[in-house]
Order: C-alpha cells, then sequence, then structure tokens
C-alpha cells in the first residue's frame, strides 16, 4: 500500500511527499523479505532525491539498490543453474531407465527364444523316443511271431523225424 501511494505522489511529481512512502515500503518490504519489492522501492527513493536535486541521497539509493539487483541476478543465476542441473539429472535418469528398460526387454527375448529352443528339442526327444518304443515294440512282435513260427516248424520237422524213424 505504502508502495502504491509513493508511486502515485512519484508521478504527480511530488517527490517530497513520495520519500517517506517510499521509506516505508522499504521497511516493510526488508522486514517480509521481498527482494523484488525492496529493489523497486530503493529506485523510488533515488530517482525522488535526484529529482529532487539531492544528489548525494540519490547515489547511495542507487548503490544500495544496484546491490539488491545484483542480487536478485545472482540468485537468478543460481536458480536457474539449479533448475537445469535438476533437469539434466532427470533427463540422465529417464534415460538410464529407458536404458534398463530395453536391457529387460532383450533379455526377456533372449529368455523366450531359449524356452523356444528348449522346447522343440524335448518335442523332438518325446518324438524320436516314441518312434523308437514303436519301431522296437514292432519288431518285438515280428520277432515274437517269427519265433513262434519256427517253433511250429520245429515241431512238425521233430514230428516228422520221429515217424520216419519208426518206419
Amino acid at each position: 500500500c505504502n508502495q502504491n501511494l509513493g508511486e502515485s505522489y512519484f508521478r504527480m511529481g511530488e517527490y517530497r511527499k513520495a520519500i517517506p512512502y517510499a521509506e516505508k515500503s522499504l521497511d516493510q518490504s526488508t522486514e517480509i523479505g521481498s527482494a523484488i519489492q525492496v529493489e523497486t522501492s530503493l529506485k523510488m527513493l533515488h530517482k525522488s532525491y535526484a529529482k529532487l536535486g539531492i544528489y548525494e541521497k540519490a547515489y547511495e539509493y542507487q548503490e544500495l539498490r544496484k546491490a539488491v539487483t545484483d542480487s536478485l541476478r545472482a540468485v537468478e543465476r543460481a536458480t536457474s543453474i539449479s533448475e537445469m542441473q535438476a533437469k539434466y539429472e532427470n533427463e540422465k535418469t529417464i534415460q538410464q531407465v529407458e536404458l534398463a528398460n530395453q536391457r529387460n526387454e532383450l533379455q526377456e527375448e533372449r529368455i523366450k527364444r531359449q524356452l523356444s529352443t528348449t522346447r522343440n528339442y524335448l518335442y523332438l526327444i518325446i518324438g524320436l523316443s516314441l518312434l523308437l518304443v514303436i519301431v522296437y515294440v514292432q519288431r518285438t512282435r515280428k520277432l515274437r511271431k517269427t519265433n513262434e513260427e519256427l517253433t511250429v516248424q520245429k515241431e512238425e520237422l521233430d514230428k516228422r523225424s520221429q515217424e520216419k524213424e519208426m518206419l
């Protein structure tokens, strides 16, 4: 409020009336820690004293304002650097996460291929085993049948041989 009154008097050219309000605004701004309002109040005091021809005071407030402005710029730079660093770190973390995700996807693909290959080999082994069992069973049956036929033929031969001997 003091700052607005001071600015109004300054615009109307009533510099002596603007100064007390600018000083009160400076005190209040300093108390609450508003560097921007402090800088604005110092600027008004500098210009008011300069317009009144009180150059020593104008210079004093100009120097104070310059120091506050420099501090504000330093804070802005530090904030900007901090934000850029945070952004860089964030992007770096995102890239690391994306790289880890890509590695995981590749690993999952390799595992899927290995499982598929293992499954195919298992099917092949089971198929060959079944084929061997079928071939074994068929051969065993054939051998049994052949053995039975041979046994029958042998019995017939033995029987004939005995008949011949009897005769």
